[in-house]
């Protein structure tokens, strides 16, 4: 039985049997080829040479690779440029990605809130507002309502932070201004002849909610953020962030384009000034392309280190560097193969993009892409469980909705379905199967266990610090009581990021299992985590 385990630099796993270039020729004798892509070079000796005179034949370009190999496979590999021999080990039952990974290739790298933030893993996005006071929650559509209709009069906070750790949330974002206009904070804000009165001062419950949610969430450790809609505002008579011509309804302000964005810049500057550091700032549907540089400069004057979700503009220009992006559907689900970096305002990503705008997946707990409270149905425990897989398990951070009603308490219903969510995850994923787990640098991951242990599913951790660096992985199981010795693919995939669950079609029990690194970029890449589990799904 072959045994592998991770390797440092020096000592880097690079497994490939054969080598192509140019018109797809083979190389499979002894000697060495050394290839320079952009100057059109590739020399090659098959009598044998000096591992340095093959890189300096490469000297005039850094983006070089060279190689010395003989029948058995490749025997060492320059890297980051001419000169630098990394030492590899052959193992010639199982063939690597066969195009040599470019050394020089540019990646987005992040920042360490960006890190920070996607460790999080899930988040929660708090809809209480004029909204939850509308008819089905469904907003100011056709009308706007009196501020006189929001009065929780049972508002219970620690309750609602209650709910948000027992799903594993980690930050909660608050919905400060919707849609309809109203803010949940004593706004202040005027322009000219105007004063920006729909407020929670000017209702029945007359305090700064915004002040007591930051107040509860930091209570018990919970990070906080803002939600804030700069492109509608019913009470001001905006549409996609212009103010609109023609007749005004009941309660709507007269007011024009230079004052609205005078009142948008005074409550963004009363958000991001008075509650102090914020995780993330939250721009549903993103900005107007008019305000993106006066907006991006109070991000960085008020707020430097807060996540702006929505912060990508169409041209592919950030509001700061820790921007993040919208994965382009409400459901909870994301691309298999999702990556952090990308240039473009959502999807999938783009690994070679230089911008490192990483996704977050938002959904509702309630059916009917429901986000204020309403008493619909709410989504079963096995549905919420393929939302945790298709979203955490696919690199992109989980913001699940949290809708308190009219009194201002989770629903028990809500309340126990979050609860089951949370319990379900910790029971599957707190210990891995055996508790054996494995990481390092390098491109063999292996796992030997002492009995023969059954699993189905895996769960894989990169260190994203350096960039998303691996594109193509595969995971190997030496199946219990088989005939031969012979390793079997069980799952491939080529983003990993920082977290992805391979889910296998049905458990199968295994002597040994290992991840192999087949293609990366940049440098050897570290895996923090990779461990097999075995759980049982609920059922709808």
């Amino acid at each position: 039985m072959a045994q592998f385990a991770f390797v440092s630099v020096a000592g880097l796993m690079l497994v490939l049997i054969q080598i192509v270039f140019g018109q797809g020729e083979v190389y499979e004798k002894s000697g060495y080829v050394c290839e320079a892509p952009n100057q059109g070079c590739m020399q090659s000796d098959t009598t044998g040479g000096s591992d340095y005179d093959c890189c300096t034949a490469c000297a005039a370009e850094s983006n070089c690779v060279a190689y010395t190999y003989d029948t058995r496979g490749p025997w060492c590999v320059t890297w980051n440029g001419p000169g630098k021999i990394v030492p590899i080990i052959w193992e010639t039952t199982h063939v690597f990605n066969d195009t040599p990974v470019t050394c020089d290739q540019p990646v987005a790298v992040p920042t360490q809130q960006m890190v920070d933030w996607a460790l999080q893993e899930v988040g929660a996005l708090v809809h209480f507002n004029m909204e939850t006071y509308t008819p089905n929650g469904m907003g100011c559509i056709g009308q706007l309502y009196n501020a006189s209709l929001f009065d929780p009069v049972d508002l219970n906070l620690p309750e609602w932070m209650k709910a948000i750790q027992s799903f594993g949330g980690k930050y909660a974002v608050l919905v400060t201004k919707h849609m309809c206009g109203f803010t949940m904070w004593p706004t202040n804000a005027s322009a000219g002849n105007f004063t920006y009165e729909y407020n929670v001062m000017n209702s029945p419950f007359q305090r700064d909610l915004v002040f007591d949610f930051v107040d509860a969430a930091r209570d018990v450790g919970l990070r906080t953020g803002f939600y804030y809609c700069l492109l509608e505002n019913i009470y001001l008579n905006v549409q996609k962030g212009v103010v609109q011509p023609g007749p005004l309804m009941p309660g709507q302000a007269n007011i024009t384009q230079e004052q609205y964005v005078s009142i948008v810049t005074e409550q963004l500057t009363e958000l991001w000034s008075t509650y102090g550091p914020l995780d993330e700032l939250w721009f549903d549907g993103g900005f107007p392309a008019y305000y993106q540089q006066q907006l991006s400069q109070l991000v960085q004057l008020l707020q430097p280190n807060a996540v702006a979700f929505g912060g990508m503009a169409s041209d592919g220009t950030t509001l700061s560097n820790n921007s993040a992006r919208w994965i382009g559907t409400e459901a909870g689900t994301a691309y298999p193969d999702t990556w952090s970096p990308d240039s473009a305002a959502w999807g999938p990503g783009d690994p070679n993009s230089p911008l490192w705008v990483p996704p977050e997946c938002d959904t509702t707990l309630m059916t009917d892409d429901r986000w204020f409270y309403s008493p619909i149905p709410i989504r079963s425990l096995a549905d919420m469980v393929d939302v945790y897989h298709n979203t955490v398990g696919h690199n992109c951070v989980l913001m699940l909705d949290l809708a308190p009603n009219q009194q201002g308490r989770i629903d028990p219903a809500h309340l126990a379905r979050y609860q089951e969510l949370g319990s379900w995850i910790t029971g599957c994923y707190a210990s891995p199967a055996a508790n054996l787990v494995t990481n390092g640098t390098g491109q063999i991951f292996a796992i030997n266990y002492t009995r023969p242990t059954e699993l189905d599913r895996f769960v894989i951790q990169e260190d994203q610090r350096p960039g998303q660096l691996v594109r193509q992985f595969e995971i190997d199981v030496l199946l219990s009581n088989s005939t031969g010795a012979d390793w079997l693919a069980v799952y491939s995939g080529a983003a990993i990021g920082n977290k992805r669950i391979a889910l296998l079609d049905a458990p199968i029990v295994v002597d040994a299992v290992r991840l192999l690194i087949l293609q990366y970029v940049k440098q050897p890449p570290r895996i923090t985590f990779f461990a097999g589990f075995n759980c049982t799904d609920p059922s709808d």
